[in-house]
């Protein structure tokens, strides 16, 4: 939320922590730009309950379909937390639905898909950025060339496949339940905002915040 104007209104609730956060009650969270029940009530879209007055389930609690939007590649620690998930995934039994790199960075989509099989999973969906420049500077290629290049044979032979980050969302939360998936980010939000932005169109009939409300039933971010 800011102070220069109104919160969007969405029926999500998102929380500040990190993905290993996913597995402990004791963690402080704060809950971020809450909109009030009567709003949500009053939304075409919601029925009944509004997902805004639940309280948060961690994952080991209650598994749900994730979606994980990351700015791997300028850093590590990315990485660390995609393990953490997939590993939390294999342990929880909930799956992976997809992965969006926030960044124009495609050696960083060649890492997810390295760590993934790595870890001993299918690489999901993946989604990239549509942009150029963002985050594809030679600072932001500290590792992930070596990592895409040796370990990701989808990506070192020009086969690994991606969907602009629009397309992303909007196909996956089109094709979940309704209250059912978790997307966690741990990068910026300029994929999101794409998302929030979008039109109806061949996808879905709904809009990107009609889609967001029916569909997203909590956004983890990492502050």
């Amino acid at each position: 939320s800011s102070e220069d104007g109104p919160a969007v209104t969405l029926s999500v609730t998102a929380w500040v922590g990190h993905p290993a956060s996913l597995e402990r009650e004791d963690i402080p969270r704060a809950p971020i730009a809450v909109i009030p029940h009567e709003e949500t009530q009053n939304s075409p879209n919601t029925k009944g309950d509004s997902p805004m007055n639940h309280v948060f389930e961690p994952l080991s609690k209650k598994p749900r379909a994730v979606i994980l939007d990351t700015d791997i590649g300028p850093d590590c620690d990315d990485v660390g937390a995609l393990v953490c998930l997939i590993d939390y995934a294999k342990k929880y039994g909930f799956p992976i639905l997809g992965i969006c790199n926030c960044t124009s960075n495609k050696v960083g989509t060649g890492t997810i898909d390295a760590v993934c099989r790595h870890c001993g999973i299918e690489t999901p969906y993946l989604g990239q950025w549509s942009g150029e420049g963002f985050q594809d500077e030679p600072a932001c290629h500290k590792y992930n060339d070596a990592v895409a290049e040796k370990f990701s044979e989808a990506y070192r032979n020009g086969t690994l496949k991606t969907a602009d980050e629009v397309t992303f969302y909007r196909t996956l939360l089109a094709g979940a339940e309704d209250d059912s998936v978790m997307i966690i980010t741990i990068g910026m939000f300029n994929t999101l905002a794409a998302l929030l932005e979008s039109a109806p169109d061949a996808i879905s009939p709904l809009s990107g915040k009609e889609l967001v409300q029916k569909k997203v039933s909590a956004l983890v971010s990492m502050a």
